[in-house]
């Protein structure tokens, strides 16, 4: 019987402790693997998942058809592509000297050429971070300076957030946002190591276009009679395919989707006849065109064909149509990371042998040389993991406080609700207690009644009477409107009594005799012999102050009187992933556990001395 007693009291324990731990483990996740929900996340014992989660950092989980090119994946999915994805083959002696000549490359890119992301974290993470200092730096710290200088509006520079980065779109030839922030953005993205720089690669916007045109890799495959396994292993060609089928989707792909921003293309007689006709059957007379493009040509033949795209909107407009819908494909110079790469080669290299004797690779061309987005991913992770590593346990709880701390005052709200809270229901409750066990009243017994009786009524019943008793007294927004309605409960008053009545009447007759006033018998004998009971009311009264939400939500509109609990209440409603939600969660559960842990022998004197006695 007492085996089952305890097995039972086990499994009840662990009901409690289990749903906890899962939490606990849920609160170190990301989206990689929030949804496994384990005690111990599978990234703290195994370099595969660990190295999944770092990649879905550094490509922000929306571009992973970037790597699932790099890795030949059949899924571009983070959630399923951990069953599929192995960890690359770098025991090819010259394969450092191959990411390193990568790592080179990357640097010599203008920042228009590459994705500047690092996440670490939700919402930006370690880019942001510096985005954020730079300005800083830049502005001297002055907030106002800087959004009188970008026409922002900005309330902290923890909001402040990098522009976009566009690496798609036919029409969209930058940065769709002002140019002075642009400017800077692209000036501070030459200051980025190697590892946080993402070269653009074509393959994702062409194997998204290829989906929707042609359909199922089954469906490419029966029409260009290929054998491609799946879309990440179709190549990105950069000059017409041999293949008819290919090289008509290739063409349709290049006028209709390539980015414009990478294009140049070869201007010569005949291309620029062709635009000035082209601009005279649009616009008619030499008068239309110079009001629209505010120049001043005398006519048509003034025009000048530039071989980019213009920045003037319908500079632009027109340059774009022109170049996708007449301009033959054989004017087009893909200016892009990955002809620069292969022209980087060129240049480094001369030709495709000396490329393979140098790196080890098997390509036919140089052309065709795969940058080693693997070897350089996973040669980084290796000589950094164990920062990666604590990165990942620390970075949701460093977001959920950065974002507690510099939001008003939180931390010191809730400090002087639970230190008041204490001092004061261990300063009004002990005293009403003491008198109604020292002085023996006739109508005590009514009074503990009417005491009991505050509590058949929920808390939430008081919440209307009391508010409007503080509206009166001109008391909202204040601390005294935190702490005055929970100075005292009728539950408290009457633990409190049954204790001291149970305390040796012996000891207060000594102290009657020898002349000790009440106060001084409640500070020298009431107060050593109650502290376990003192303990428990201190810790109800903790736990009402610190977990209350209702009561200071209500109580306090201002942002500036906002507690921890508020404050947590309104971080979950921003639209936050759900583990960072669970971050808060156990950050605000430690201090009560912590309390618990460190003041349990106390707590339990406070419960087995009264029974015993």
């Amino acid at each position: 019987m007492v085996g089952t007693l305890y097995s039972l009291l086990c499994f009840g324990g662990a009901t409690v402790v289990y749903p906890f731990l899962i939490m606990l483990g849920s609160s170190i996740t990301s989206q990689t693997d929030f949804r496994d929900y384990r005690i111990v996340p599978r990234y703290i014992y195994e370099e595969k998942a660990l190295f999944l989660k770092h990649l879905h950092d550094k490509y922000e989980g929306d571009y992973f058809e970037t790597v699932a090119a790099a890795y030949r994946l059949p899924t571009n999915n983070f959630e399923t592509s951990g069953e599929v994805i192995r960890l690359p083959d770098v025991s090819e002696p010259r394969t450092p000297a191959f990411v390193e000549d990568w790592r080179s490359f990357k640097m010599t890119l203008p920042p228009e050429m590459f994705r500047a992301h690092f996440r670490l974290g939700w919402g930006g993470g370690l880019v942001q971070n510096l985005w954020q200092e730079y300005l800083y730096e830049k502005f001297d710290g002055d907030l106002t300076a800087l959004n009188a200088y970008y026409q922002h509006s900005e309330a902290l520079w923890k909001r402040i957030e990098p522009p976009f980065d566009i690496d798609s779109g036919r029409k969209r030839r930058d940065l769709l946002e002002e140019q002075k922030y642009i400017d800077d953005w692209r000036e501070f993205k030459t200051t980025l190591p190697h590892y946080m720089r993402n070269p653009f690669d074509p393959r994702k916007e062409y194997h998204t276009f290829l989906r929707r045109e042609i359909g199922t890799i089954e469906q490419l495959n029966q029409a260009w009679d290929a054998d491609y396994p799946y879309y990440s292993q179709v190549p990105f060609p950069l000059s017409r395919p041999e293949n008819a089928a290919h090289a008509t989707a290739w063409e349709k792909f290049l006028r209709r989707k390539w980015p414009l921003r990478f294009l140049r293309i070869m201007v010569d007689e005949e291309a620029e006849t062709a635009y000035r006709e082209f601009l005279r059957k649009r616009y008619k007379t030499v008068a239309a065109l110079n009001r629209a493009h505010k120049t001043d040509y005398g006519d048509f033949s003034d025009v000048v064909l530039g071989t980019e795209a213009p920045d003037g909107d319908i500079d632009f407009n027109d340059w774009a149509d022109f170049v996708g819908d007449q301009l033959p494909l054989d004017h087009y110079v893909l200016h892009h990371p990955v002809t620069l790469y292969a022209q980087h080669l060129r240049e480094r290299y001369g030709s495709i042998e000396a490329v393979n004797a140098a790196f080890g690779t098997t390509a036919e061309s140089i052309e065709t040389v795969e940058p080693p987005r693997p070897a350089d991913d996973y040669l980084y992770f290796r000589d950094n993991r164990r920062d990666i590593y604590w990165a990942f346990i620390s970075v949701n709880y460093k977001q959920v406080l950065s974002y507690i701390l510099v939001q008003g005052r939180a931390a010191f709200n809730t400090l002087i609700l639970v230190t008041a809270a204490i001092v004061g229901q261990l300063t009004v409750m002990p005293l009403a207690a003491f008198a109604l066990s020292r002085f023996k009243l006739n109508y005590a017994n009514r009074i503990l009644l009417f005491l009991l009786a505050t509590m058949a009524f929920p808390g939430e019943v008081a919440m209307i009477p009391n508010f409007l008793l503080l509206k009166e007294l001109h008391l909202l927004n204040t601390y005294f409107a935190l702490v005055l309605p929970g100075l005292a409960n009728g539950f408290g008053v009457f633990l409190l009594k049954g204790f001291f009545d149970s305390l040796p009447s012996e000891l207060y007759e000594a102290a009657t005799i020898e002349g000790a006033s009440e106060l001084q018998m409640f500070r020298l004998i009431t107060f050593p012999m109650s502290k376990p009971i003192f303990a428990v009311i201190a810790l109800g009264a903790f736990g009402g102050a610190y977990g209350g939400f209702m009561w200071a939500f209500l109580i306090c509109q201002k942002k500036s009187m906002w507690t921890l609990m508020v404050y947590l209440y309104d971080y979950q409603q921003v639209a936050n992933p759900p583990f960072l939600i669970v971050a808060s969660l156990v950050i605000a559960a430690l201090p009560t556990l912590l309390v618990f842990i460190f003041c349990q022998k106390i707590i339990m004197r406070g419960i087995i001395i009264p029974t015993f006695k």
